[in-house]
This record gives structure tokens, C-alpha cells and sequence, in this order.
């Protein structure tokens, strides 16, 4: 399954448990010989706090669990997962931004640091080395966005 499938798969998924108002956030892929699935994670649109789990192998075989908002953070789930040989099949943008922001905050009190080193070494295998700055402006764009969104311009009537 290649990253657009597995991603597709996780949508529908998330479809047919009724999270169908959630956005993919990861989407982690172990390819071991005897053990080949895939792990994602999404979030409620609605609500930041809400956060599900999803296991899928094929469509034969699907789970989807709810994730307590003061249990999750990035040491934790993704860069332990690396470390226990998950590879990313999917991030989103802002997963990787917010991502950046957890490992940049709580650098000093990480325990898994090669999962640590596999996900740098992931995104400079991407072309990720000005991300910090991409993922700025891409924030920047989105709250521009949002902020008029909720308070449109005045329309000029000048001729």
C-alpha cells in the first residue's frame, strides 16, 4: 500500500467509525516480514482535544481508539514509535510544524532519542531543512486566512 492508499484507507475508516469529522494528523507504517500495518492518528476538527488511534492491516482488519487529550504527546507516541520501527507513511504540514514546536519546547526531557534522530533524519530525506520557516509562514497564511474569515475586508468602491 502506498501513502495515498493508506491514507485513503484511514479516511474511510475513520468513516465508517463515525469520526468522519476528523483530520489525519500521521499515519505510520511497520513493514516487518511477519508483521506489516499501519498506525494513524487523527483529530477531531471541531474539537483540538479530541484524538483517535487507528490500526488497519487490510480492509479486513480495522480498529479505532480514543486517545485522552493529557495522555498524548510527540516523545510518547510518534518518536517511541519510530524507535520500535514504524516508518511515516503520511504527516500532515501542521503535524510536522506542531511537531517541530514540541521537540524544540521539551528538547532537554525527550527519552526517545532515536526515534528522535529517525524523524530528523526523515525530514531532511524530504528537503524539510528551511521547515521551521515553510511551517511559520504556513501559519502565519492560516491565521491571515482565519482572522478574515470571521471579519471581512471592507470593499473599496473607488473608480
Amino acid at each position: 500500500m502506498n501513502p495515498i492508499e493508506s491514507y485513503k484507507e484511514c479516511l474511510k475508516i475513520l468513516k465508517n467509525h463515525h469520526y468522519k469529522n476528523y483530520e489525519i494528523d500521521y499515519i505510520l507504517q511497520m513493514n516487518k516480514s511477519n508483521d506489516h500495518h499501519f498506525i494513524g492518528y487523527a483529530t477531531s476538527k471541531e474539537n483540538n482535544d479530541e484524538m483517535v488511534y487507528v490500526k488497519f492491516k487490510d480492509k479486513s482488519m480495522s480498529e479505532v481508539y480514543s486517545i485522552p487529550d493529557w495522555d498524548f504527546n510527540v516523545d510518547g507516541y510518534l518518536l517511541s514509535e519510530l524507535e520500535q520501527g514504524y516508518t511515516i507513511d503520511y504527516m500532515s504540514l501542521e503535524c510536522h510544524y506542531n511537531t517541530w514546536c514540541s521537540i524544540d519546547e521539551w528538547r532537554d526531557e525527550l527519552e526517545h532519542t532515536n526515534g528522535l534522530q529517525k524523524y530528523l533524519s526523515y525530514c531532511q530525506k524530504n528537503a524539510f531543512k528551511n521547515y521551521e520557516e515553510r511551517c511559520h509562514d504556513m501559519l502565519e497564511n492560516h491565521l491571515s486566512f482565519e482572522k478574515n474569515k470571521t471579519k471581512p475586508k471592507e470593499k473599496s468602491f473607488e473608480r
